[in-house]
């Protein structure tokens, strides 16, 4: 095989990564997807942290109703204390500030990692508070201070369901 016949080979590789070709790489696919002002439509970024927070959802009269009369939640609640301490160790981290975590406050961590223990059952198709009840009554002892989270305005508003429930698992 000659030089000449190497070199088509090599060009006509190359081509079908192009322009004309059927396969574009991830750049070029990237690039064809960023819309006239520069943003990605593949990936939307937000300049700062406020526009990571989302709007506040519109609650209905039942809901209103049922959030009405409880007690206020306050995250920085000396009450957290000890369970915050123990969510940060099951986390791995030091008491700094973890990843991914822009927007959120120690209860948000808290209610996470509840949501993710196997020890207190399945956390898909119950409410928190629910899969709480359930867990106590088979004796599984979980944390009266989530409870108490869960019960509060914020919690019946908008901590009831687990980090899950709106992901399609």
């Amino acid at each position: 095989m000659g030089p000449k016949t190497a070199g088509t080979r090599q060009r006509s590789t190359l081509s079908s990564f192009g322009k004309g070709g059927t396969k574009a790489s991830a750049a070029q696919q990237a690039a064809a997807a960023t819309n006239a002002k520069g943003k990605s439509a593949l990936i939307s970024r937000s300049s700062s942290a406020s526009d990571l927070k989302q709007e506040k959802p519109a609650y209905t009269k039942e809901q209103l109703t049922e959030a009405d009369g409880r007690e206020e939640l306050d995250p920085d609640d000396p009450t957290y204390d000890g369970l915050w301490d123990d969510v940060m160790k099951k986390m791995g981290m030091p008491k700094l500030k973890p990843i991914h975590s822009d927007g959120m406050n120690r209860i948000d961590h808290i209610l996470r990692v509840f949501d993710l223990d196997p020890a207190y059952g399945p956390c898909l198709g119950l409410t928190r508070l629910e899969r709480w009840h359930r867990a106590d009554k088979l004796g599984d002892e979980p944390p009266v201070e989530i409870k108490h989270i869960l019960e509060t305005k914020q919690g019946t508003l908008d901590l009831k369901n687990s980090v899950l429930a709106d992901k399609g698992v």
